[in-house]
């Protein structure tokens, strides 16, 4: 444990070094720490939500390959139903 005189010492260097490190520096490393940053979605609720996301787009692009394929077979006059 640190003691409260060697506390007091390093937040005061910390707080001397982000002060004399000049202001476009701090915004660049502020920019790479967000861009390194996982989404919101996977830090508060784990991998369910990207597994969810992962299985919904595979039914939407089955759903519109199947729209494709049905929607051009009906076109050229093939599977067609009788009434």
């Amino acid at each position: 444990m640190m003691k409260s005189e060697d506390y007091v010492k390093y937040l005061t260097t910390e707080m001397m070094r982000y002060i004399d490190e000049p202001e476009e520096e701090r915004r660049k490393r502020r920019q790479q720490r967000k861009a390194e940053r996982e989404p919101w979605l996977m830090r508060w609720f784990g991998l369910l939500p990207m597994s969810f996301s992962l299985w919904n787009d595979g039914i939407q692009s089955k759903r519109k390959r199947i729209a494709e394929w049905s929607g051009d077979a009906l076109h050229k006059g093939k599977h067609r139903r009788k009434r």
